[in-house]
Order: C-alpha cells, then structure tokens, then sequence
C-alpha cells in the first residue's frame, strides 16, 4: 500500500486494490480460508484511506504513510481475531493483547520497507526517461 500510495498520490486508490485483492481470493481454488484475507487486506485498506484522507495530507508524506499503514495494521489485527473469533475459532487471550500492537510495529517497518523501494522505482524512472 505504501509503494501504490507514494507513486500514485491519490488517497482512495488503496482501497479500491486491497477490495480487488481480497475478493480476489475466494476464486482463487484452494486458498488457505479467504474470507479471512479478505477481511484482512479491506480493513487495513480502508483504514490507510481514512487516515490520510482525514488528516488532508498533500502530498502525501512518507512519515504520513508510514502511520497509516501502521493504523491499517492495527484494524486489520483486531478485525481478523474478531473474525476468527466470531466464526468459533477459540482465540486466547495472549493474542488479543500481543496481536495488534506487534501488527502495528510490523505494518509501520513494512511502510517504511516500501518507501525505500518505492523511492528506487521512481528513481529509476526518472533515469530511464532522461535517457
């Protein structure tokens, strides 16, 4: 989501390819439980959206998209475990309290990850075109 986001520039693009992607999978034979991806890929994109079309960020920051992604991937930890949960899956206690703030920290090393990359594609790009 941080690579679409940096290169794009348009706030709502996250969640139109994290619903694509999630739906994706359950056309997908054999995918490992995809209503538990798809969960998954749409509450953290919408909640990527919300966050920096909320806060007006233009442009969109890489600090901002960082943020995002890790309030993405907050929501998405919670909504997941409440799937499961809900879908009988005895969720233990230990998950609900160490789940969502290590998806937090994963989901911001991950944007960051992305920036870096999405920095060497642009970079590139602009090499090619001057060429």
């Amino acid at each position: 989501f941080a690579v679409l986001t940096l290169i794009v520039q348009r706030v709502g693009t996250v969640t139109l390819v994290g619903a694509v992607a999630g739906v994706v999978f359950f056309a997908i034979p054999g995918a490992p439980f995809p209503l538990h991806i798809a969960t998954a890929l749409i509450s953290n994109a919408i909640v990527f959206d919300l966050y920096l079309k909320t806060a007006g960020f233009k442009p969109v920051s890489p600090r901002n998209i960082a943020l995002a992604a890790a309030a993405g991937s907050f929501v998405m930890a919670v909504a997941t475990l409440a799937l499961l949960q809900t879908l009988g899956t005895p969720i233990p206690l230990a998950f609900w309290i160490l789940a969502p703030p290590i998806d937090t920290l994963v989901g911001w090393v991950g944007a960051r990850f992305g920036l870096v990359v999405a920095r060497r594609i642009k970079s590139s790009a602009e090499v090619i075109r001057t060429v």
